[in-house]
């Protein structure tokens, strides 16, 4: 017995039959369109955080190495700077006359003598090692918020899309004046919606640990760069777009404005001490 088709499927199978060619052409290519939209997006967010996993390894290495290579230095100052063998003024007595004209050398046998070449080169491969450069110059952390990013020069698309960005003509990053750092409200700077007077900012480079307090925070007209402008004091200026769940390009700027409270040379056990949290 034959089962007719419902009267839905029979008028489903009618209307493509007569829908045109260029018609499943539009909506094949809007398909792919739509997958390539979504892998672009998801690219973007992949390489933004890879690139945060390595730069935050990479800041850690620099915050660490250099005590190992001072260590390492100062091994091999030591190896060069010491001779192998007795030195000629030793020959001479306790008297302290020159050594006899013509006298040899004797060569030390001891195990630290025939170490110190051995030093000497572990240091020397050890400072020969290249190293993967440090794109960023440093990393800001506001633990109240949860804020953990990494600061990379420029403010270009591509650099506020991995990082946040120092911008051009304030001072550098972990050092006097007033620092300008810009970010996406849509990603790294979104926990800045909850930011009050009082917080704490930690600013980390390869050299410096740099605590600031943040004092206020405004809106802005977007064309407003007096917040930039050279302070008396150290400070560090955050910038980002508002409001923060705007649907499409914000019409004004968030501010929020830190003043320096403590600052002091990095040491490696930063490396641990102000290391992000993983996992996030």
């Amino acid at each position: 017995m034959k089962t007719s088709a419902s009267p839905v499927s029979a008028s489903r199978e009618r209307t493509a039959r007569r829908r045109p060619r260029w018609a499943r052409a539009i909506e094949a290519l809007l398909w792919i369109a739509g997958a390539s939209a979504l892998a672009w997006v998801g690219w973007g967010y992949l390489d933004a955080r890879l690139y945060q996993q390595r730069q935050e390894r990479l800041l850690e290495e620099a915050l660490a190495s250099p005590a190992l290579d001072a260590g390492a230095g100062e091994s091999a100052a030591r190896s060069e700077g010491e001779p192998i063998g007795i030195p000629a003024d030793e020959l001479a007595g306790s008297t302290g006359a020159p050594a006899t004209e013509g006298a040899a050398v004797v060569p030390a046998t001891s195990d630290r003598s025939r170490e110190q070449p051995r030093v000497a080169a572990r240091a020397s491969n050890r400072a020969a090692a290249p190293r993967p450069a440090l794109d960023a110059l440093g990393r800001i952390v506001v633990p109240r918020l949860g804020l953990e990013v990494i600061v990379a020069d420029g403010i270009d698309a591509r650099t506020l899309r991995r990082a946040a960005g120092h911008i051009p003509g304030t001072s550098r990053l972990g050092s006097g004046g007033n620092v300008g750092i810009a970010g996406h409200r849509d990603s790294w700077f979104r926990p800045l919606k909850d930011v009050r007077a009082g917080d704490e900012v930690v600013v980390t480079t390869p050299s410096a640990i740099s605590r600031y307090r943040v004092e206020w925070a405004e809106v802005v007209l977007p064309d407003d760069t007096s917040s930039l402008r050279p302070t008396s004091y150290p400070a560090l200026t955050l910038v980002t777009c508002y409001p923060f769940h705007y649907v499409g390009t914000a019409p004004d700027r968030f501010i929020v404005r830190a003043r320096l409270v403590e600052s002091r040379a990095a040491t490696a056990e930063d490396a641990a001490r102000y290391a992000p949290r993983r996992g996030r």
